[in-house]
């Protein structure tokens, strides 16, 4: 899914730069294994997390406040996502699972 993923944001207007930091070991925040879509990482059903850079120094504080949304960038986000959706819905098969389901209840190794 992160090669269609890949091909969506390569098309005009996105062209996003990828941050893949969540996706590697050792991942300080433990993003990945705190996550909601975790929940269903771990039967072995594909997953895709998008996240808007939420490390900005007033994310989740008092002086996070709506002045400091981006609404253009947030609407190309949701623009991309959109397409992105569309474009799993449209695939003629199932996506690919090219990996060995995992042990549901074993420990999460981000």
């Amino acid at each position: 899914m992160g090669d269609l993923a890949e091909t969506v944001n390569n098309r005009a207007p996105y062209n996003f730069r990828f941050d893949y930091q969540f996706d590697r070991n050792g991942d300080p925040l433990n993003a990945y294994c705190r996550s909601d879509h975790y929940m269903y990482a771990r039967y072995g059903i594909p997953v895709t997390f998008f996240s808007a850079n939420a490390r900005y120094r007033d994310y989740h504080t008092v002086s996070d406040e709506p002045q400091y949304v981006a609404y253009n960038r947030m609407t190309k986000i949701g623009e991309y996502i959109r397409d992105y959706v569309s474009a799993v819905a449209n695939l003629d098969h199932r996506p690919l699972v090219d990996k060995p389901k995992p042990d549901p209840f074993a420990t999460c190794k981000q």
